[in-house]
C-alpha cells in the first residue's frame, strides 16, 4: 500500500485501540516511514536478520511489551462473533466435498447478518457484515442458494464474488481489502473463504514455504477482519476414521 491508503487504515486502528486524542501527524509520519520500505518487503523480518537501516533499541520495556508475563488475571470471556461456537479470529472448517460447508457457511452469514441464533441455538449478540468469497461458484448458483437462505439485502451487512465477477482475487488484494475496510467502516467483518485451496498461491498447497494463507489472514486481522476458511478434505480420507 502507498502512505495514502496506509494512513486511513492507521487512523482506523487508532482510533478503536489508542486512548483519545491521538496526534493525526506522528501517525500520518508512521505512514510516511511504511512508504519507504519496498512492496512486499517485510520490517519485521528484516529486524530479525539485522538488516533493519534503522535498529530498535531492546529495552526490558520492550521486551515486556512484547512478551508479557503472567499476571494472574482472567478475561471475562473470548471476544466472540457467535456465542458457544464462533469466537473472533480465524477459523478454519473441513469436510469432504458435498458434505454441506457452503450451506453451513451461509448459515453462519445468515445469523449474522441477521442478528438470529445459529440454528436456532447460538446467540449473536450485535449483527456483522460477511464478505463472502466463492470462486467456485456462478452468479446463478450461489444466488439460488443465497435466496433459499434468504439472506439479507442490505450492502453494508452482505457482499459476495462468484467465478461471473472474474478471476480470483488474493485476500491481500486492494480491492478486497477496501470492500472490507467499507464493510468494517460500521461492523465486525466476517470474511468466508469457500474454498481455501482457491486462494493459495503457492504451486504445492500442502508446502509451508508457498502457503499464503497464514500472512493473508494475518494481513486481513490486523485491519479489523475475522476469516472462515471452508476446505475440502482429500477424496482419499473419504474412508478414514477421522479427515
Amino acid at each position: 500500500l502507498t502512505p495514502e491508503e496506509i494512513e486511513p487504515i492507521l487512523l482506523r486502528m487508532a482510533y478503536a485501540e489508542c486512548e483519545l486524542p491521538l496526534d493525526r501527524k506522528k501517525i500520518a509520519k508512521v505512514a510516511m516511514s511504511m512508504g519507504n520500505y519496498e512492496q512486499g518487503q517485510d520490517k519485521s523480518l528484516l529486524l530479525t536478520q539485522g538488516l533493519e537501516s534503522d535498529p530498535v533499541e531492546i529495552t526490558p520495556e520492550l521486551l515486556a511489551k512484547e512478551f508479557p508475563a503472567y499476571d494472574g488475571t482472567e478475561p471475562d470471556g473470548l471476544p466472540m462473533l457467535i456465542e458457544g461456537f464462533m469466537p473472533k479470529g480465524v477459523g478454519f472448517f473441513g469436510s469432504l466435498s458435498g458434505t454441506g460447508k457452503t450451506w453451513c457457511g451461509l448459515s453462519i452469514a445468515k445469523a449474522l447478518t441477521s442478528g438470529m441464533p445459529l440454528w436456532g441455538v447460538f446467540p449473536v449478540q450485535r449483527k456483522s457484515a460477511v464478505l463472502y468469497l466463492v470462486p467456485e461458484a456462478s452468479d446463478a448458483s450461489f444466488k439460488l442458494r443465497l435466496g433459499k437462505m434468504r439472506i439479507t439485502q442490505d450492502k453494508n451487512l452482505f457482499r459476495y464474488r462468484t467465478i461471473t465477477q472474474g478471476i480470483t482475487r488474493p485476500l491481500s488484494d486492494p480491492m478486497t481489502v477496501a470492500m472490507i475496510q467499507q464493510l468494517g467502516a460500521t461492523h465486525d467483518v466476517l470474511v468466508i473463504v469457500d474454498t481455501a485451496v482457491r486462494f493459495f498461491r503457492g504451486g504445492d498447497e500442502n508446502a509451508a514455504k508457498e502457503n499464503n494463507l497464514v500472512q493473508d489472514s494475518d494481513m486481513l486481522r490486523s485491519i479489523g477482519a475475522n476469516v472462515l476458511f471452508l476446505h475440502h478434505s482429500p477424496k482419499a480420507t473419504k474412508d478414514a476414521a477421522e479427515l
